[in-house]
Order: structure tokens, then sequence, then C-alpha cells
């Protein structure tokens, strides 16, 4: 039987071809075969959208900035900008097909698997579906909790932002993580790799059983993505969260270590003017507490986060030590009619405190921003939806947060997006 490459057409034929299939699967619903002691189930999550980029004016050379800006212990006069072209694309975030399968071998024991697999914009002779999302295996006790090793989300990622926009938030300009637990300043060479939502190829989670709503949790996972310091690599996640009826609160605390280089990767010597921490490992921390109500028709959310990275603090002088900064969010969701779900949240990040080894001056003058975004789904039928959204983000006069890529510093970044959600 032939099969359509619809990676070969066009761009904007294979968009049009994309929401087609979308809109037949999104007439069916989730295949399950077997029962309640063991079965095997194929489900989705899928939101491609075509989206609309603009970026505001920079901040005008010559202004004052943060040190963390320039990267110079001696000057926070900034020296230059790049301006960003507007841009369009589509963009399926991370949209993904699953099947899952589960065995319950008695009525204390059951054992389970879950395989994701990604769904991409193929670009140049790249393919629609070339990366793995969740993959893990379980074992699960009635009274011990669960068990997953494989590839996996942390406690902190799970378990946090309890109020995710209409279903498309992951990946998506609408995510409040890039706010929640990112910096402000580019990070050199691994310039916008500051999230803590992260899967990690090689993790290990247990969660506890519920006791009158309580459950506790915990992840590790070593050899995480980041720069190789000649140290190993580790994430930690620790999390107590309590569940009862429509309100849910949780506290979760992560540490990375060796995972980011804050303040840039040198490709050679730095000067000494340079606040570039050549030393021996770093140390970032998240400790963060989340809030929710939800009911069927209403929900809402809030984070409170305080984020901190470190690097070597025996560095020499005026080099980068650490950086930390609070951030908070709210979110929710209103189902106005049964077909109509409004959303809206609003992410502030502060401008942080920052310090340089040998007691050097460190400003943070100008980082912080907001974001603001709002979303609205119509459903078509019970699993395919139209979904409109939009969002802002504010950036200081140092900053430069932005998604999908960062803003020019200072600059106001915009996203328009307007898509097909099927979710069965």
């Amino acid at each position: 039987m032939p099969v359509c490459n619809i990676s070969r057409l066009p761009r904007h034929r294979r968009l049009i071809t994309s929401l087609c299939l979308l809109a037949v699967a999104g007439s069916g619903h989730a295949a399950t075969f077997g029962n309640e002691d063991a079965g095997i189930e194929f489900f989705g999550n899928l939101y491609p959208q075509y989206q609309w980029t603009s970026f505001g004016s920079p901040t005008t050379v010559g202004s004052q900035v943060s040190t963390l800006t320039t990267k110079s212990n001696a000057s926070t006069t900034l020296r230059s900008v790049t301006d960003k072209p507007d841009a369009d694309r589509v963009n399926w975030s991370q949209s993904f097909f699953a099947m899952r399968g589960h065995y319950r071998f008695n009525p204390d024991w059951e054992v389970g698997f879950r395989l994701d697999e990604q769904v991409t914009e193929p670009y140049d002779n790249s393919e629609y579906f070339n990366r793995s999302r969740d993959a893990f295996v379980y074992v699960e006790h009635r009274v011990l909790g669960t068990f997953t090793g494989g590839r996996i989300n942390s406690i902190l990622s799970n378990w946090g932002d309890p109020v995710r926009m209409l279903g498309v938030s992951e990946s998506n300009f609408v995510s409040t993580s890039t706010l929640l637990g990112g910096a402000a300043f580019g990070t050199g060479s691994r310039a916008g790799t500051t999230t803590w939502v992260t899967r990690a190829s090689h993790g290990y989670k247990w969660e506890s059983a519920k006791w009158k709503g309580f459950s506790l949790g915990t992840s590790y996972m070593p050899h995480r993505d980041g720069p190789d310091y000649g140290r190993p690599r580790r994430a930690y996640s620790y999390g107590i969260r309590w569940e009862q009826g429509p309100w849910y609160t949780a506290l979760q605390y992560e540490r990375h270590t060796n995972h980011l280089v804050i303040s840039g990767v040198p490709t050679t010597t730095p000067a000494a003017s340079s606040i570039v921490n050549q030393g021996g490992g770093s140390l970032d921390q998240n400790l963060r507490l989340s809030a929710a109500y939800q009911t069927k028709r209403f929900k809402l959310g809030l984070d409170l986060s305080r984020v901190q990275y470190a690097e070597d603090p025996t560095a020499a002088y005026g080099k980068f030590k650490s950086y930390t900064v609070p951030t908070w969010k709210v979110s929710g969701e209103w189902q106005a009619t049964p077909k109509l779900t409004l959303a809206a949240n609003y992410i502030h990040a502060g401008a942080g405190h920052c310090v340089l080894s040998g007691g050097a001056t460190c400003s943070t003058l100008g980082l912080g921003a907001q974001a603001y975004n709002v979303g609205v789904q119509y459903s078509l039928f019970k699993y395919t939806s139209l979904f409109a959204l939009a969002g802002r983000v504010d950036n200081g006069a140092s900053s430069s947060y932005g998604s999908p890529v960062r803003a020019p510093v200072g600059a106001t970044l915009d996203n328009v997006a307007l898509g097909l959600h099927v979710k069965y």
C-alpha cells in the first residue's frame, strides 16, 4: 500500500493536510483494549497552531542595565543589541501520540508502562515523528505507592503549576514556566535553557499512596543534559501535596548540581572584567508553593517560587557567584457554556539579587518582567476544539525573556495563535 509523505508537501499544504487528519482523528476517541485487570490504551493530545510573533523596540545602546546583561564587572552600559524580525510559523508545541498499558496481578500490585511520540513541524529534512517524550515503566502498590523509571518529568514539573491553559500550554508561549523558573538574561552558548520543566532520559520517581488527602513524592535524575564539568550531573526533587475535593496544594523543592552555566560558557579564557565563572560546578535550587481550586466549570491556580542559580564561590574576583529571583503567577479557566471556555494567566518575575565573588558590585537594574496570556476554546465535537491564544511579555530594560525565542534586551514580545485541539 503506498504511503503519502506529507513532509514533502509545501508548507501551507502540510498545515492543511495535518489539520484535516486531526479533524478526522478528533471525531473518534481513545482506543482501549482489555479490562480493569489488564489493558492497553492509545491516546493523544494534539494542538497544532499557526503562530505570529512580533517584537517591540529594544533598550537603547548606551543605557544603564544589569551587570548580568553586560556580563561585565566593570561596566553596566549596554554596548550592543540585536533586533529580531517578526515571524510566523506552524507550531506543534508538545503535541503527542501515546500508548499505555497496565496489568494488575492481584488486588495490591500493578505494573504498567507509557510510551509517547512527540509531533513536530518538519524543517529541512526532519520528520514529523522524531522525538521521544514520556517513556517509562512503573510498579504500583496499594500501600507502598508508585515507583517509576525511564524518561520522566520531575516532581516539581508534575506537581507544580496545577492550572495550565486549556490543555495546550506545554512548550507553548502561554506556558508560565519561562518566567516562573527562568532567568531574565541570556546564558552564553546555552541561552534560554534555564527552565525547570525538563524531561530526563534517566529518571526515577516514587510517589506515595494517599493518606487523608496527603501524599509524598521524590525523583532523582542522573546525567541530565548540561555542561560537562568533569563532575556528575544530578537533579533531585521532593514534594508534599494535599488534595481534597476541589482543593489542591503542593510544596516542591528541586536541586540541580552541575546542570547549568548561568553566567555563560566561555570559548576562551575570559577577561578579568568578565563575570563568566570557570569554576568547578554549579548548584541551582527552586522552591515552589502551588495551590488550586478546581471544579468542572471553574479553575483558579496560584504558584509562588524562589529560584537560585549558583556557581563556584571560590572563583577569582568579580566572577558570577549567585542569582536569586522571586516569581509568582496566577491562572484561571472558566467554562462559560458547554462549548466555550475562557482562560487567562499572569506571571511576574522580580529583578532579583545577584552576587559576584570578592564582594564586587552586582546590579540587577532593569531585570524582571511581566507576562499576560489569554485564550479561548470552542468545542466542535467531543474530542475536538478550535482555540485562539494571545500573549505579551513586558521585559524590563535589562531582560530578554521570551517564547518561542528570547526577545532582544528590553523588547516586548507579542504572540498570537489560532489552532486545532484534538484530545482523545
